[in-house]
């Protein structure tokens, strides 16, 4: 793995979301679920968890570019909804 090549991260933020790590130049795509825990009873995301997996990859593989989708309601749905 040449850690010249590009790689970029895909972040769908949320609960629910995921984050994906690709390597065009080695054909790689990695896909996780959003890391979560729970704290008193409410489900939330793991910043911790998030920012250890961020680190490591950026450690292997030299993170060129992260896009974050920006996260909207859609009209006449509640932004708590989200």
């Amino acid at each position: 793995m040449n850690p010249s090549e590009p790689t970029y991260v895909g972040c769908d933020p949320g609960l629910g979301g995921a984050l994906a790590v690709w390597r065009p130049s080695d054909e790689m795509l990695l896909v996780i679920d959003m890391p979560t825990h729970e704290i008193r009873g409410k489900r939330r995301i793991d910043l911790y968890l998030l920012g250890h997996t961020l680190r490591s990859w950026n450690d292997v593989m030299r993170i060129t570019q992260v896009i974050v989708e920006q996260v909207g309601a859609f009209p006449g749905q509640s932004p708590n909804g989200m």
